[in-house]
């Protein structure tokens, strides 16, 4: 019997501690490291990473068996915990919600640029409200 086709992409954000400017040099190294480990112990490809002080972005490929909270909980609580070890004394800590919006494999190598390339697009004002957001209610559709 051949084994589960899945060929399903997420783009996933999640912001810092009350939006606080903690993602610094200092650490980044750290998180994303720990972030790409939490997503290989699930069984998905990290596609791209990036982010700025106060949010990051991650674009994966999900494993058939994966289960998009699982994944995005170890991503957070692995490099917040990380963070907090390798930093003892240094205040770090991820805000409880996420946002995850499927990509289409059409997209892709847009969206991995725009993951990549957070710090200038957050400089010159050039963000994606659907790549960006996370506020929204309760797994609510937009209209």
């Amino acid at each position: 019997m051949a084994g589960n086709y899945c060929r399903v992409y997420i783009h996933l954000v999640w912001k810092t501690w009350d939006h606080l400017p903690l993602l610094q040099p200092d650490v980044v190294g750290i998180a994303y490291r720990v972030i790409l480990s939490g997503s290989q112990e699930n069984k998905c490809t990290v596609l791209a990473i990036g982010g700025v002080e106060d949010h990051v972005h991650v674009l994966i490929r999900l494993h058939s068996t994966a289960q998009i909270a699982k994944v995005v909980r170890e991503m957070k609580s692995g490099s917040s915990h990380a963070i907090n070890t390798a930093q003892p004394g240094k205040f770090f800590k991820w805000q409880g919600s996420y946002g995850a919006v499927s990509v289409s494999e059409s997209a892709l190598k847009s969206v991995i640029r725009y993951v990549e390339n957070q710090a200038d697009h957050h400089k010159r004002n050039y963000l994606k409200s659907e790549l960006e957001t996370i506020d929204i209610d309760a797994d609510e559709p937009t209209a």
